[in-house]
């Protein structure tokens, strides 16, 4: 996207292909209320549009989450 008060910021397309996620699901991580670490994502609105700092991108990456239901893995196992 661009830099602003010089913090590089993503878009929402372009934080799901840095995190290997789908748009949808980098949206829902951005209206998510309340969550873990690794489920609740930062962001600012311009306009129609989320905007997401470079710096909170790597957060979310640096969780390593396990893919998939974390109750349903549990149980399974």
């Amino acid at each position: 996207m661009q830099m602003l008060n010089s913090q590089k910021w993503l878009t929402v397309i372009e934080a799901a292909a840095v995190l290997d996620l789908s748009v949808s699901r980098i949206r829902q991580m951005i209206k998510a209320k309340d969550g873990t670490r690794s489920t609740k994502m930062h962001a600012q609105k311009f306009g129609n549009s989320w905007a997401i700092a470079a710096a909170e991108v790597q957060r979310v990456k640096r969780c390593n989450r396990a893919p998939g239901n974390p109750d349903f893995v549990s149980k399974t196992t």
